[in-house]
């Protein structure tokens, strides 16, 4: 009995510590062959970390240019959304098919009891053609 209780107590204690890694939040949003995935973690109760991509879905290679964030986010209540502020410095980037762009570097926003909601938005042009992808996010499912 004893020699059960050494065994299993170090392997419930090891399974236990995984399973609370990885609550990250993903959301998605496509347009055409592009995709924007937002991904959220909290950091503690008032920050949360967010990582942003750009996924070219088509079976082709595709130009985009883009804007300074590739990805604005905001946070805010449900009845006000704040604005998004871009500069469109046209940054070019040419994504072959099932390529991963992630431009900016994960950010940390901190936020506050009364915000409700992340708004992300992309804004960006391929081959030419202007698009763009929003995204909200309920801050109460982000773990």
């Amino acid at each position: 009995m004893k020699y059960i209780v050494i065994i299993c107590v170090p392997l419930l204690l090891l399974v236990g510590c995984q399973q609370k890694e990885g609550h990250s939040t993903i959301k998605e949003v496509s347009s055409d062959s592009v995709t924007l995935r937002v991904i959220v973690d909290r950091v503690d109760t008032s920050q949360i970390k967010l990582h942003t991509e750009l996924i070219n879905m088509g079976e082709s290679s595709i130009t985009i240019s883009h804007a300074d964030p590739l990805v604005g986010a905001v946070v805010g209540d449900r009845m006000t959304r704040p604005d998004i502020v871009f500069s469109f410095v046209g940054i070019t980037k040419r994504l072959d098919a099932n390529e991963v762009y992630s431009y900016e570097k994960d950010t940390i926003i901190n936020v506050q009891s009364k915000d409700k909601v992340l708004y992300a938005q992309a804004l960006f042009t391929i081959d030419g053609d202007k698009k763009a992808l929003d995204l909200d996010i309920n801050l109460d499912e982000v773990k």
